[in-house]
């Protein structure tokens, strides 16, 4: 009978959601510094009536930007600078606001944890 192989790391797997019910064109903070290193795996936007650009950031870098509306959420699929090092801020930044209105959020992040520790 073979030996079992225990994993030492496991992932973990986190979303920052939330709701800006007057967007303005700036940026807001969603997490200050972050505990862990993380990497952003999926970024959601809406509005419930309007427009408006919404770009997710990390330590001043963009992850993403996504054109969102009221016809549909929509997922951004294109990601650069999804690795975020522990105590980078994550952000969110509105631009060319639109009448925009109750804009919803999700970003999905993952890290790993060392079980060994």
């Amino acid at each position: 009978m073979g030996i079992r192989e225990i994993p030492d790391k496991v992932t973990v797997e986190g979303f920052f959601t939330g709701l800006i019910e007057s967007p303005s064109d700036k940026t807001y903070t969603i997490d200050p510094a972050l505990k862990h290193a993380v990497t952003i795996t999926s970024f959601f936007a809406k509005t419930s009536s309007g427009t408006c650009n919404v770009a997710v950031n990390q330590g001043g870098s963009i992850v993403a930007i996504i054109a969102a509306s009221s016809s549909s959420g929509a997922y951004s699929s294109a990601f650069a600078n999804a690795s975020a090092a522990a105590a980078n801020a994550v952000t969110l930044t509105v631009s060319s606001n639109s009448s925009a209105a109750d804009l919803q959020f999700r970003i999905g992040y993952e890290y790993e944890v060392d079980l060994d520790e």
